[in-house]
């Protein structure tokens, strides 16, 4: 049984920048590697950059890969398993805005909300690092990768997209941060 890559990969960090790599291995099939192959890692790579450095499985499909290959690179170690059918590259700390750019990803509908959308906008104050989303629809409100609220009111002209991520428009989050600061710490909000 002859194995089908000839390719090893990481991720790491030079002067404090993200870096991936990649290089054929001569040792396996001669290091050798078709333009499809080589078309497929780029596009991954390129997008988990986009997303925060996670991609999710529908993409990887999109992207070329069969379910095989997904699970294999989740096997092999190149690829760590973020949440449900959530991924990034190994050795990837994957932080808040790359938990909520997955959540907005897999939750369908969803987008960054309250104190979420307050640290995209740039709101202070707000509690840095929560990963929460929002949606219409009444659905379980349940995911390993953000807290998700459910609201009535809903409506497409109060989202917006804020470093590649939906969320709420500014207006939006400031309203639903009323709802969930206290009226103390959403007044230190407003005066600053």
């Amino acid at each position: 049984n002859v194995p089908a890559e000839g390719f090893i990969c990481g991720v790491g960090r030079i002067d404090g920048r993200l870096v991936f790599a990649g290089a054929e291995d001569v040792t396996v099939l001669g290091g050798s590697i078709g333009s499809g192959g080589t078309a497929k890692r780029f596009r991954i790579a390129e997008l988990a950059l986009r997303q925060h450095h996670v991609l999710t499985r529908d993409q990887a499909f999109a992207a070329g890969l069969t379910g095989h290959q997904v699970d294999d690179r989740l096997a092999s170690g190149a690829w760590q398993h973020v949440a449900r059918c959530v991924y990034a590259p190994a050795g990837v700390v994957v932080e808040p805005r790359g938990r909520l750019h997955g959540a907005t990803l897999v939750i369908p509908g969803s987008v960054a909300s309250h104190e979420a959308a307050g640290e995209l906008n740039g709101f202070p104050l707000g509690p840095p690092g929560l990963v929460v989303v929002s949606r219409a629809d009444s659905r379980p409100n349940r995911s390993d990768l953000a807290e998700v609220r459910r609201l009535v009111d809903f409506r497409p002209e109060d989202h917006t997209v804020v470093d590649g991520i939906p969320t709420t428009t500014p207006l939006r989050t400031a309203a639903d941060l009323a709802a969930v600061l206290g009226a103390k710490r959403y007044q230190q909000m407003v005066d600053e």
